[in-house]
């Protein structure tokens, strides 16, 4: 990184950086930071200074081209007095840049910068400076009260520091927390996943199953249908058999009628010769 009062910061080299604020009484200082690429492709940068209710920086953010250069401006929210110089001159930023630049117009440079490890960004210190004329004289009172408005907003500061180090211990509490719950609920998913190929395989080997079951349906359905023809084939030639039976009994004489006619004559014959016997004794006799 290099740098001048209003001078070139680049991705590559690797110098001291400060920047410069021009004393003009009566208006508010104002410097000047110009940002090159000196790689083959894309560059992100992002700037942050150590006094953010103190500086405007626009743009804080952005991406370059192969060989773009942009001027950053950097003004300050009040006017220099001798009370502030000690302050100013005290204050830093720093200039993140990093080659991982994705492709497109539309790049959120702030989240990439949130999710990029930090050997993937080059980090360089920028130093203030304030360029007061020859003629710059403290007045009395200004001089009177310069340490005591220092060590007033040098404690102004810590306050600061101490609200942001405190919004910042929430921030990673409620990331710790959200982590947590993306955990669980990573977790709950794969428990999820695992039942739902669990229910899938069942439900498979359940239609395996059914599917021999109809097999088997099918086979006892085709052999009742088997077993029904040879029923209605016998009952037909049973019919037949009887049909041709009826008509030959019409035709030829019945032997078991004849054998009862016959029994029933011989029946009656011994009866008669019975009953001669016992009332006509003599005349048989002779």
């Amino acid at each position: 990184l290099s740098s001048e009062a209003g001078g070139a910061v680049t991705a590559m080299a690797e110098s001291d950086e400060e920047v410069s604020f021009a004393w003009e009484k009566g208006k508010t200082p104002e410097g000047r930071l110009t940002i090159r690429n000196e790689t083959s492709g894309r560059m992100l940068f992002k700037i942050k200074t150590t006094s953010p209710m103190r500086y405007t920086v626009k743009p804080h953010c952005g991406l370059l081209s192969e060989h773009e250069q942009i001027t950053v401006t950097i003004k300050l929210h009040f006017r220099l007095t001798a009370s502030t110089i000690k302050l100013v001159s005290g204050d830093k930023f720093l200039l993140q840049t990093s080659p991982n630049a994705p492709d497109g117009e539309q790049v959120d440079v702030k989240k990439i910068f949130a999710s990029l490890p930090r050997e993937d960004v080059v980090e360089k210190k920028i130093s203030c400076k304030i360029k007061l004329p020859k003629d710059f004289q403290i007045d009395s009172g200004e001089e009177a009260n310069m340490e005591e408005s220092a060590h007033a907003e040098d404690a102004s500061e810590k306050q600061e520091g101490a609200k942001r180090d405190a919004q910042n211990s929430r921030t990673e509490d409620q990331i710790l927390l959200q982590q947590e719950k993306a955990k669980a609920l990573r977790e709950n998913i794969e428990n999820v996943r695992v039942r739902n190929q669990s229910l899938q395989r069942e439900y498979e080997e359940e239609i395996a199953r059914n599917r021999s079951r109809l097999r088997s349906i099918e086979e006892l359905q085709k052999n009742f249908e088997e077993l029904i023809k040879n029923v209605e084939d016998r009952t037909e030639d049973i019919s037949n058999q009887t049909k041709d039976s009826q008509a030959q009994s019409e035709h030829s004489p019945n032997p078991t009628l004849h054998l009862l006619v016959f029994v029933l004559g011989l029946i009656t014959s011994l009866w008669l010769l019975t009953f001669a016997e016992t009332h006509f004794p003599l005349s048989l006799a002779r």
